[in-house]
């Protein structure tokens, strides 16, 4: 009966790992591409990252910004009270995990948490830098 009881125990953590990590891997919101971006997933969190291609600062602190590559690009509103000490500025890349959401036709999407974007800023290069594949690219 020991036995029996040893390998209830053992079956019991193994399940509960798996539930745990399937539990991880279907919170994970999806990663998406701008141009991969539909309308059907309006609602839907997706993980976003591309560079700052525009960018407009409203008078009452929100920062609108436009990401992704230079034909396409999509709508991340960063409201003022979420973007509190955050610099964004031109060509940056960004990270923004938030939802879908449709404002006047357009696709956009709307991190919830400061921490619902990294911004990681590149320093310049000298044109002797560029490799012959980056040639036209930002």
């Amino acid at each position: 009966m020991r036995v029996g009881m040893r390998e209830l125990v053992l079956l019991s953590a193994v399940l509960g790992l798996v539930m745990i990590y399937a539990g991880v891997r279907l919170s994970e919101p999806e990663r998406v591409e701008t141009r991969n971006l539909t309308s059907g997933m309006v609602g839907s969190q997706v993980l976003l990252s591309g560079r700052v291609m525009d960018l407009y600062e409203h008078p009452d602190g929100h920062l609108f910004l436009q990401v992704g590559e230079e034909n396409r690009t999509v709508s991340v509103p960063l409201f003022s009270s979420l973007r509190r000490g955050m610099r964004v500025e031109m060509l940056d890349w960004v990270e923004v995990r938030g939802r879908v959401k449709e404002w006047k036709g357009e696709l956009e999407v709307v991190p919830g948490r400061p921490e619902d974007v990294r911004v990681r800023r590149e320093p310049p290069r000298r044109v002797g830098e560029i490799g012959e594949g980056e040639g036209g690219r930002l």
